[in-house]
């Protein structure tokens, strides 16, 4: 089975049809993560037919939609529309006030709360905010993957518990921190990601290309064959997709 890039930032590459395609010459399906309802509406119509490539719609926390009136009820008029949801969750980094926390914290909820939002995978922001996330997801049976996570062992086994994926990128494997966190998570939660262009691929930006180079990275961490990690990440997408929202 094709490789799948969990959360790629695919419009936010100079040419994302030839990132696409080059994608696909490497065996590698795509989750294209967007910041708001807007920006899903126009990428759905420009690559949603490219093949391997699953657009998906986002409220990302950070953006400026998420503040704005009218874009969360924009967000769920369009679910019917989308396969994946992303980018969403929380961001408490860079000084984020108390009132800003709360309303990220209202909106994300009132998303993964949504029928038809919960009923779908989707790939989760929560840089400076791991406790609240997983608050928010655990126990609603979401299949959610914590996209690029920064939190504690400790946290990163909470979220394990309850049922949550983690997706592994370039600089994940790469760096001491990052390192740490993927060791303290299990095996069987494990998945891939980019997050291109905007985390770095052995000095470029990531592309989904890259995934099979991430892969023999990851082997390196693990201690294990490549072909045994590559077993591995082919069995946890499966069972990812493959997943039903009680399968938690």
């Amino acid at each position: 089975m094709p490789l799948l890039d969990t959360h790629c930032h695919l419009d936010a590459y100079a040419d994302p049809l030839a990132v696409a395609r080059a994608a696909q010459a490497a065996q590698v399906d795509l989750v294209a993560v967007t910041e708001d309802p807007d920006s899903f509406r126009r990428f759905r119509m420009r690559v949603g037919k490219a093949p391997g490539v699953d657009v998906a719609l986002g409220m990302h926390p950070g953006g400026r939609a998420a503040s704005s009136p009218g874009q969360l009820q924009r967000f769920f008029r369009m679910v019917s529309h989308a396969n994946w949801i992303g980018e969403v969750g929380l961001d408490y980094a860079h000084g984020t006030d108390t009132r800003d926390k709360r309303a990220q914290y209202s909106t994300f909820s009132t998303i993964v709360d949504h029928d038809l939002a919960r009923a779908l995978p989707m790939t989760v922001h929560s840089r400076g905010a791991a406790a609240d996330t997983i608050a928010v997801l655990e126990g609603t049976g979401v299949r959610a993957i914590l996209h690029w996570f920064t939190g504690t062992p400790n946290q990163a086994a909470r979220a394990a518990d309850a049922g949550l994926w983690f997706s592994i990128n370039s600089a994940m494997v790469r760096s001491t921190n990052g390192a740490k966190i993927v060791a303290s998570i299990p095996r069987d939660r494990v998945l891939l990601e980019t997050d291109g262009p905007y985390c770095s691929h052995r000095g470029s930006p990531a592309h989904p290309r890259d995934l099979p180079a991430i892969v023999d990275d990851l082997a390196r961490l693990l201690a294990m064959l490549p072909n045994d990690v590559r077993t591995l990440i082919d069995t946890n997408t499966s069972k990812f997709l493959g997943g039903s929202p009680a399968d938690g």
